[in-house]
């Protein structure tokens, strides 16, 4: 027995420690060559690839092994002719030289374990392999040609194992078409195995699948080797039991998903393995689906799902200055059909592999937790690039996100390493709860009382309050009203429902309150938001290099942001309604290099650094392109960027800025001088929004 691919308890359970990007090893070299790389001039060297003091990364949801064994059958692809039966398929029926088959009726049934060689042409025929005893049915296919329009052209019916051997050189082709069956299971695949079904071989194998499915096993499916061209009405190829590939050629049009598994009845099966090959799949929903896991070691893959990401509806197209009972941000409609590129109901893990994708919905998605130790991406999508339901974790690799909904989402994000490049047109990176396949509703603002304006308990993107607007008999002359999470901060350091000239009115409150007199009974100037604000949400980044250019937040926690070292660079957005860096309850910064640029009207800012100093300034409106730089008193620069978009505030952090020291900010005519005299200084100019507390404004 052949150990092929043993993941077991102790390389993914227990505790795997979080390292930076120094100890990373990405075989490729063009792995940088393709990614929108971005230059920061920083005088601390080394300052994204710094060992840091990380937290540990527990592995706990993959404490059973998954196995994959490879016995003699399963990679033997010699044979010895006169060991074998031979079979001739002659157009309408087959020569056989040799025992254990038979033909009738343009069906070749083999009742015998052996080894069988398979060569010639069968019109509206099949291949029955119906083995009740022991052994292994070894099918040699030397160059066949079976249609069929009334049954599958290939059908184990029952046997204990079958391995089909793709004989070098050779051209093998299944077609079957729109046929009437009796149930839903009835041969539902051109190739359709009951047994445990292995593939090997150097050979190519055509599926033309007008029924429903191309190869399908109701058991374990292996593929060792050998090129399959797919073309299925509905899956290419279904593992249910398990799916393990490793190595072949895959070019696979599929009218439903490209490769999956099903088996839902077992946590320890309905799962994916691939260790290397080449995938070239376009499908009309997933790509590669698992109900459990998904685990890749390696390989090419190039996917698109559905009508690709330009095909997606979803937007964002948040304001400030609505209050009461609509949310701003709209969605797609929740699509009938779900078209991701890498999928798993349970867990993902990578640990190398080429990856272009290009999907209409998330490109990697899990409904549990999902781990990236290696890999280089280039990703399009229509939605999340990204998406973990509980945590997500990538520890190495070249990740190109070039179009997103949203770059990187879920509960807990830990980024121990690797280059990373985001583009969003919503948030960049998300640490919040809830499913990305979820549809964003347009809530009336109905609390429990149904009073208008009250929001109970419902997820939502939503931009809150109006200019002008009147709370509790108190007037903000030019601000904004609004708040959610629990707790509301005011601008110019005036919060809990305070008036400011020209700031935000906010408050304490588990409740959205109403747009014109009191919110929900509660004392004046308190201002509710979401019931449900994912306060235990986490961004954790521990290394790597980091750019994130979103149109709304660059990063956003509906709970909070710890920067413990890499560098990490935020192209925000230009619009008031959303900030560079926006949390709910902490952004604490220990290492690294920060800097963060956006619009000041939602302007958050860190509540603490160590190790270093964070310096935030805001300006009027300084033009796309227009370098930003810190310089000591010596005139030594301290951190310099170009950002491509407009700014009206920057967040910076590094280990070079020390209390007590004074700074000169320059920003193309914009000249501050700022002095240094705590951890993190504020040089805020009148009129821009100062610390908001739990702004907590995009959770799903």
């Amino acid at each position: 027995m052949i150990n092929y691919r043993k993941l077991t308890a102790a390389l993914i359970a227990g505790t795997i420690t979080c390292f930076s990007v120094a100890g990373c090893s990405i075989p490729w070299d063009s792995a940088k060559s393709d990614t929108k790389t971005e230059t920061v001039t920083s005088a601390q060297s080394g300052s994204s690839s710094e060992a840091v003091n990380t937290s540990s990364v527990t592995y706990s949801e993959l404490d059973s092994d998954i196995s994959i064994e490879l016995d003699e059958d399963d990679i033997n692809t010699s044979w010895n002719e006169s060991e074998c039966t031979k079979i001739e398929l002659t157009q309408t029926s087959a020569n056989i030289n040799g025992s254990g088959a038979a033909v009738e009726n343009n069906k070749v049934t083999i009742t015998e374990a052996g080894t069988y060689v398979l060569s010639g042409t069968l019109t509206d025929g099949c291949i029955d392999v119906n083995v009740s005893g022991k052994g292994t049915v070894r099918l040699i296919l030397n160059g066949v040609n079976i249609t069929s329009g009334t049954t599958a052209p290939f059908i184990v019916e029952d046997a204990k194992k079958v391995v089909v051997t793709l004989a070098d050189g050779t051209t093998n082709t299944f077609t079957d078409s729109t046929r009437v069956a009796a149930d839903d299971e009835d041969y539902s695949a051109a190739v359709y195995s009951k047994a445990d079904l292995t593939f090997n071989g150097n050979g190519t194998l055509n599926i033309n699948a007008g029924y429903r499915n191309g190869i399908k096993s109701t058991d374990d499916l292996k593929i060792v080797s050998g090129t399959y061209n797919i073309t299925s009405n509905e899956d290419g190829i279904v593992g249910k039991d398990l799916l393990a590939v490793k190595a072949g050629i895959f070019n696979i049009t599929s009218g439903q998903d490209g490769m999956k598994s099903t088996y839902d009845k077992d946590d320890t099966k309905g799962n994916i393995i691939i260790d290397e090959g080449i995938f070239n799949i376009t499908a009309s929903t997933d790509g590669i689906q698992s109900e459990h896991i998904l685990r890749i070691n390696g390989g090419e893959f190039n996917i698109k799902t559905g009508n690709g990401y330009q095909a997606s509806t979803k937007s964002s197209n948040s304001q400030p200055g609505n209050m009461g009972g609509n949310t701003i941000t709209t969605t797609q409609t929740q699509d009938e059909e779900s078209m991701k590129g890498l999928k798993a109901g349970t867990i993902i893990k990578v640990t190398g592999g080429t990856y272009i994708i290009d999907s209409q919905d998330d490109a990697v998605h899990t409904n549990g937790n999902m781990y990236i130790d290696n890999g280089k991406f280039t990703i399009n999508t229509g939605n999340d690039a990204f998406h973990a339901d509980t945590q997500l974790v990538i520890n190495c690799g070249t990740i190109d996100i070039q179009n997103s909904y949203e770059g990187i989402e879920s509960l807990e994000i830990i980024i121990n390493g690797g280059d990373i490049n985001v583009t969003a047109s919503d948030d960049g990176i998300n640490a919040s709860g809830g499913s990305s396949d979820s549809t964003d509703i347009q809530h009336q603002g109905m609390s429990d009382n149904n009073q208008p304006g009250n929001m109970d308990n419902n997820d939502s993107n939503m931009n809150l309050g109006q200019p002008g607007v009147i709370m509790d008999g108190n007037q903000s002359d030019n601000g904004t009203m609004g708040g959610n999470g629990n707790n509301m901060g005011q601008p110019q350091g005036a919060p809990d429902g305070n008036q400011s000239d020209n700031g935000m009115m906010g408050g304490n409150s588990d409740s959205m309150g109403q747009p014109q007199g009191k919110p929900d009974n509660n004392q004046s100037g308190n201002m509710g938001g979401f019931g449900n604000s994912d306060s235990i949400a986490t961004m954790t980044i521990n290394g790597g290099n980091l750019f994130v250019n979103a149109s709304g937040d660059g990063l956003d926690a509906n709970g909070s942001i710890y920067i413990n070292g890499g560098t990490v660079i935020i192209c925000g957005p230009t619009s008031d309604g959303d900030t560079a860096i926006d949390f709910d309850s902490a952004c604490e910064i220990k290492g690294g290099t920060v800097m963060a640029f956006g619009s000041s009207g939602m302007l958050e800012t860190p509540t603490s650094a160590e190790n270093g100093t964070c310096i935030v300034t805001s300006f009027s409106s300084v033009s796309a392109g227009t370098q930003y730089t810190l310089t000591d008193s010596t005139g030594k620069t301290i951190l310099s960027y170009t950002p491509s978009k407009a700014y009206a505030s920057a967040i910076v952090y590094s280990t070079d800025i020390s209390t007590g020291n004074t700074y000169t900010v320059n920003a193309g005519s914009v000249s501050q001088s700022v002095t240094v005299n705590s951890a993190v200084t504020s040089n805020v100019s009148s009129g821009a929004a100062g610390r908001m507390g739990n702004r907590g404004m995009k959770t799903r």
